[in-house]
């Protein structure tokens, strides 16, 4: 396609579009001959393309919480154009006609629905809350599209009408029509828990061929008592013969529930037709009773899911345990290679660990063990372990009278710490007490240390406990990584060079975001060598390039 090249003004002419900072350069002398004259609409898309991407690029608060942090390494799972990616297409039409009339043609740029599931905003029908609906869908003609329902951004209105909200959940996927057969991911976020689609309504969805994700997520989860709260129901004939491609199903505790005590054995059977090529499973908010008939009927869901990879759990509580601590050996010997969990403590987590022994890669974000527990065999077999803002086992409330003990020993060959400054501070504390030999012997496997927003004026920071982590850091024998995120010194620093030279550390890749010069320059003098430097995502070769930072 030839572009409109005409133009009887000076500036950049970008298919009819001239730019006024084009205008102003172009009355400068001897810039005229530089000017642009037209690009190709085929560049045009291109430019597009590297606009939304570099959006995309850009996780918004939005997207964290609608992604559930995907503990799956499987990259198929993301989608290819992402919720921050909507608004940069909607910017670029409104800069003129010509520009409205590419984006409009190029389907692989409306693939993506937004729209919102509190009732403030749609109205019962859904051809009018959101009328972008359909011009998405006919737009993207015949692609696969991804379908974002959410309730509004802030914090959740626990008082929002759980009719309301469910009946605009219903309106808005009926909107979808007969193109729900193209949706290849689907997003659902409530604020109420019941307001989500019930057990027919996920099997109705798991039925679309090209459904390979789904995420049905709560803001105000399920009671302590939700077993009491499931709808029982019974699947209707139709539903008998579902063959769903579902790889990816994150979903709320109560709707998982809901899923499983679904009456009759041969109904069972359907949930596991629907669900059985699972390759990633997150449960969040799922309050169980111990020694229960759903927590039987949960562990041995899981136990049929031949093709599960990563198995995640968010804010999981046990009610109660059996009598004797010990589950049944049904419920033991869960293999998946991933074990994800998030917001669990004490005897929760224990449980969960207890009857997932054999993950290969445990992730534990925002945990806590009780403070005389061992370290769990899950943990102690695992090849890699990432505690992010969680203690290890052993160093959770140490009472100051009880005695050192090795028992807080981590063995996986990996372990990833990340933590945050305000709770390495605590940790600390530990140095020069009868809890130092633990807290050191704990440290000893770690590869991969990552410390987030450890700053000057952080409460409780001082020299000395600086001069402890760095004492910390050099009994990590094996490290290979270092991040510092956030890291701020005084400036100008107080330790003189000598006593610099004193905290001298040895790493393979030291990794800094977010630094400022004066840190920098103390990191930089602490560090006696590493292999590679990189600083903001820029990598710089060392040593020699050290100096020039």
């Amino acid at each position: 396609m030839v572009m409109n090249t005409a133009s009887s003004e000076p500036g950049i002419v970008v298919d009819g579009h001239t730019s006024q900072g084009a205008e102003q350069s172009s009355t400068l002398p001897g810039r005229a001959e530089g000017r642009i004259q037209s690009l190709h609409n085929d560049i045009l898309v291109e430019i597009f393309e590297q606009v939304v991407n570099t959006m995309e690029g850009v996780t918004s608060r939005l997207d964290e919480g609608v992604f559930f942090s995907d503990p799956s390494p499987l990259s198929t799972h993301i989608p290819p154009s992402s919720i921050s990616g909507t608004a940069s297409i909607y910017n670029l039409a409104l800069v003129c006609r010509t520009w409205y009339a590419i984006l409009a043609s190029q389907p692989s740029f409306w693939t993506t629905i937004v729209a919102r599931t509190t009732p403030r905003t749609p109205t019962a029908d859904a051809s009018m809350d959101f009328p972008n609906i359909t011009a998405r869908l006919l737009r993207s003609r015949r692609l696969a599209i991804f379908v974002y329902l959410l309730r509004q951004e802030g914090p959740a209105d626990a008082t929002t009408s759980i009719e309301d909200e469910r009946s605009t959940v219903r309106a808005l996927l009926r909107s979808l029509g007969s193109d729900m057969d193209r949706v290849a991911s689907l997003v659902v976020q409530t604020v109420h828990a019941s307001s989500l689609p019930d057990g027919p309504g996920i099997l109705s969805l798991c039925g679309h061929g090209s459904m390979k994700r789904i995420v049905l997520n709560a803001a105000v989860g399920s009671p302590d008592n939700g077993e009491a709260a499931i709808n029982r129901f019974r699947i209707p004939t139709a539903m008998r013969s579902l063959n769903s491609h579902l790889s990816y199903f994150s979903v709320d505790g109560m709707s998982i529930l809901a899923l499983l005590d679904c009456g009759a054995e041969e109904s069972v059977d359907v949930v596991y037709m629907a669900l059985h090529r699972l390759s990633v499973l997150a449960i969040t908010n799922l309050s169980l009773a111990g020694a229960s008939r759903m927590e039987s009927k949960l562990f041995t869901f899981l136990h049929a899911l031949t093709y599960l990879v990563s198995l995640s759990f968010d804010n999981f509580k046990i009610l109660h345990q059996t009598s004797d601590d010990t589950p049944p050996t049904a419920l033991i010997g869960l293999y998946v290679h991933v074990l994800k969990i998030r917001n669990t403590h004490r005897g929760s987590l224990a449980y969960l660990l207890q009857r997932v022994p054999t993950a290969r890669k445990v992730d534990l974000i925002r945990c806590s063990f009780e403070g005389s527990a061992s370290v769990p065999s899950t943990i102690r077999q695992c090849e890699a372990l990432t505690l992010d803002d969680t203690l290890p086992p052993g160093l959770a409330r140490i009472p100051r009278t009880i005695p050192p003990s090795p028992g807080i020993i981590l063995s996986p060959p990996t372990l990833r710490l990340i933590i945050n400054g305000k709770v390495l501070l605590s940790i600390l504390n530990l140095l020069a007490t009868p809890h130092e030999y633990n807290l050191l012997l704990s440290v000893h496997y770690v590869t991969h240390f990552s410390i987030k927003n450890l700053r000057y004026y952080t409460p409780g920071f001082s020299e000395a406990k600086l001069e402890g982590l760095f004492e910390l850091i050099g009994f990590m024998t094996r490290l290979q990584e270092l991040t510092l995120d956030s890291f701020r010194v005084r400036s100008p620093f107080t330790y003189p060079p000598f006593r610099r030279s004193l905290l001298g550390i040895h790493v393979g890749r030291l990794i800094l975001l977010n630094t400022d010069s004066a840190s920098l320059k103390f990191i930089l003098e602490c560090v006696l060598d590493a292999k590679v430097l990189i600083v903001d995502g820029k990598i710089v070769e060392t040593p020699s390039a050290f100096s020039a930072v």
